[in-house]
């Protein structure tokens, strides 16, 4: 188990107002902490317990959370009881899907009417996808449309028409150090457009739809680990805590991921 990105699921098929999202459930003192998965969590190389990384991920204006559906949920669920949580960034689906997840987020259409107009889900997607739903929180798509991703695979940035250049923000490459996630198959030009459209969409809806204060929790892979995050911080400013559950336990093999900043926290699953 990785930190997801799925670049090839970024393929189905429909940047955002959303909704105004819900308020959460009231002051952070009433709100009961969710059970921590087994495992252990550290910040860097430190030992952290479960109830003082939720309440500094509540504090932050954008949370990374990725490597585990039971933590993103536990993690989601929490930060929407504190208060500050208005959106939920995925990026399992293309820019050109956000209307129709704006009408799933609202009620306006059911499960079947979505997966008919933005093709299959990638596994472990409906769950979030519910989770928003009940609570009334916009789901904002974070990928690249399959043609523009294929061709500048192919040719570069160059290889992409007029108007499809004109639909990006500017794109920076990224140095792609892929030993962490090899299932990785993208290039450097390609993986910087990957960051770059995903920042982008966050900072227009921290732009245009999110009121003042407002927290979004972003599951999506990143690569170099911290790269999407700092692209948010440079555009946005926008504080950030970033959380990967991987599995495992810490040890010696885990010596790189805290030498290379991999996240502020990891929660290292137990094994089954």
């Amino acid at each position: 188990m990785y930190p997801r990105f799925l670049p090839l699921a970024l393929l189905a098929a429909c940047a955002s107002k959303g909704g105004q999202g819900a308020g959460g459930q009231g002051d952070a003192a009433e709100v009961v902490v969710p059970a921590a998965p087994a495992g252990d969590a550290w910040r860097t190389a430190r030992g952290v317990p479960w109830k003082e990384m939720l309440g500094d991920l509540a504090e932050a204006d954008a949370v990374f959370v990725s490597g585990s559906r039971e933590v993103e949920l536990a993690v989601l669920d929490y930060l929407f009881k504190r208060g500050r949580l208005h959106a939920i960034a995925l990026d399992s689906f293309p820019r050109t899907a956000q209307a129709a997840l704006d009408d799933y987020s609202f009620g306006r259409i059911d499960e079947a009417e979505l997966a008919r107009r933005c093709g299959d889900f990638a596994d472990g997607t409906p769950p979030l996808l519910l989770f928003a739903r009940e609570r009334r929180l916009p789901v904002l798509a974070l990928g690249v449309e399959r043609g523009i991703l294929e061709a500048v695979e192919r040719g570069g940035l160059e290889a992409l028409s007029e108007e499809q250049r004109r639909s990006l923000p500017a794109v920076h490459a990224t140095d792609a150090k892929t030993e962490l996630f090899p299932q990785t198959q993208h290039g450097p030009v390609a993986i910087g457009l990957l960051l770059d459209v995903a920042a982008d969409v966050i900072v227009r809806w921290y732009r245009d739809a999110a009121p003042e204060g407002a927290q979004v929790a972003v599951l999506a892979w990143s690569d170099p680990p911290r790269s999407l995050p700092d692209r948010l911080f440079a555009r946005s400013g926008k504080a950030y805590r970033t959380l990967v559950a991987l599995p495992g336990k810490p040890g010696d093999a885990e010596a790189k991921v805290f030498s290379k900043g991999f996240a502020d926290y990891v929660w290292f699953l137990a094994a089954d």
